[in-house]
Formats: C-alpha cells, sequence, structure tokens
C-alpha cells in the first residue's frame, strides 16, 4: 500500500488529490482527508501512475506531494 498525500503550505490552498492511470484514466481521488489537505491510500498495481495536485475552489499557495509505502 502506498499513501499520496497533498499538504499546503498556506492555509488559503485547499488542496484537491488525483491519481491517473497510464491511459489518462482517473483512478481515485480526494479532496479534504485531513482538513484542507488531500490523502489517498491504496495498492497500486505495477505500471506507470500520474498525480495530479490542483486547488479546490481557486485557492491558490504552496503545497508539498509526498508518496510512502
Amino acid at each position: 500500500m502506498l499513501t499520496v498525500s497533498a499538504a499546503s503550505d498556506n492555509s488559503r490552498l485547499d488542496t484537491f488529490l488525483e491519481v491517473y492511470d497510464s491511459q489518462g484514466n482517473m483512478i481515485n481521488s480526494n479532496d479534504d482527508a485531513q482538513g484542507t489537505n488531500s490523502l489517498i491510500q491504496m495498492q497500486f498495481a505495477q505500471g506507470s501512475y500520474s498525480v495530479v495536485v490542483r486547488s479546490y475552489s481557486n485557492s491558490t499557495g504552496a503545497y508539498v506531494l509526498e508518496v510512502r509505502r
């Protein structure tokens, strides 16, 4: 299992996290798992994936993206 998280360095940013497979299909998303920060925990099969961090409701600011086992 991997954990993918996006945490705001700025209280104005409300992160929204998305995971896409190699075909460009969204396979998971999360908004506000921990306050305004996003978190996805899932099993990943072997392959290539894309992670997208975007803001909810046009908020702006810096963020930290973390992927861990």
